[in-house]
């Protein structure tokens, strides 16, 4: 009887001995000698690979539970799972957005960085070794068809909801922050730029540098992202006939936009114009307004802000007389009724197009 207790006690230290040997996660490395799993277990190439044994079980973790603790991060092993892996194993909570837990959350943890989501999703998230596709739960889904992968502009910020050609959402509301307030800076006038209903649609790529990929240079990679740069577009129209060229310009500091034709920084001579009856001065010009990038809308203040009504150096006429002459413009009451042909580098007087 005494030889069998210690012959059962010698077994019981090995045992301890095994799990607290199990102290190296190199992926590269093989497990020590007196571990208790399967030679191989710690290398992808093995047949006994842990990542295929998990998937074997549908990567339920209850039987690591013991050694390694409840949420896998060390237990009496001491081996914690995490230091490989720093989003695995999954905890409950993952996929509910109103969760500590939520995936979405990691990912922001982890840079926006989603290489290791793709280490078991596969390059194109469709399962890869998990077998588990992200795209089709309902949530990384297109309702048009068009591809739509957690890498897409929208995932990270602006309306999550909208469909991969749709430019408007890939910009905030919705920061990477999740504000919604155009008082936040993220947030601003962006969709009044992208939706708005006094002129053109600005494109993001007119003030930013948008990548082609999530891991493009410049992107993931840059201590101040969305960086604005002002290019030679629409807000930088080169007048043909004014007498000056606006050079935007952006102040991080106040938020500020100044010197852009789009916000009225613009001038024609009289003796360019064919229809010189409607200067009262040599030149007409706009009231050259420097707004402020969370200041709130502008659209309400037509005739204060960009211009006045009319412009300065333009014959004084009733907001219902602009129709007269910019028919293809505004309507009787002044109202916007083409946009794209409303602050778009051109003036449109009586069906003709000029350039400024």
């Amino acid at each position: 009887m005494k030889s069998l207790l210690i012959s059962v006690s010698t077994l019981c230290l090995l045992f301890l001995i095994g799990c607290s040997n199990l102290k190296d996660n190199n992926p590269s490395a093989a497990p020590p000698a007196s571990s208790l799993h399967d030679k191989g277990w710690n290398d992808t190439t093995s047949s006994g690979f842990h990542g295929k044994f998990l998937k074997a079980v549908s990567y339920d973790t209850r039987d690591c539970q013991p050694c390694h603790g409840k949420i896998l991060n060390g237990g009496t092993s001491d081996v914690s799972c995490k230091k490989c892996h720093n989003s695995y194993p999954h905890l409950a909570g993952w996929v509910d957005v109103s969760s500590a837990a939520f995936h979405g959350t990691a990912v922001a943890g982890l840079q926006w960085k989603m290489d290791q989501c793709r280490s078991c999703h596969g390059p194109d998230y469709t399962g890869g070794t998990s077998s588990k596709s992200c795209l089709t739960a309902g949530c990384h889904q297109s309702r048009t068809g068009a591809a739509k992968t957690p890498e897409m502009c929208n995932t990270c910020h602006g309306d999550f909801r909208g469909e991969t050609t749709d430019i408007v959402s890939w910009a905030p509301p919705r920061t990477l922050a999740g504000d919604t307030v155009e008082s936040v800076r993220g947030v601003g006038a962006h969709r009044k730029h992208l939706a708005g209903s006094l002129g053109r649609t600005v494109r993001c790529q007119e003030c930013h540098v948008v990548p082609a990929t999530l891991y493009a240079q410049g992107h993931l990679d840059s201590n101040t992202p969305a960086e604005v740069y002002m290019r030679d577009t629409i807000a930088n129209t080169v007048t043909a006939h004014g007498t000056q060229v606006p050079h935007p310009l952006y102040t991080s500091s106040t938020g500020s936009c100044a010197s852009t034709y789009c916000h009225g920084n613009w001038t024609r001579r009289r003796a360019d114009s064919p229809s010189q009856g409607m200067f009262t001065d040599s030149v007409m010009a706009g009231a050259a307004f420097t707004p402020k990038w969370t200041g709130g809308s502008v659209d309400a203040a037509c005739g204060t802000t960009c211009h006045t009504n009319p412009p300065k150096g333009h014959l004084t006429v009733s907001i219902t007389s602009c129709a007269s002459c910019h028919g293809e413009v505004v309507d009787g009451t002044g109202k916007i009724i083409d946009k794209t042909k409303h602050i778009n580098g051109k003036i449109n007087v009586g069906g003709t197009e000029l350039k400024f």
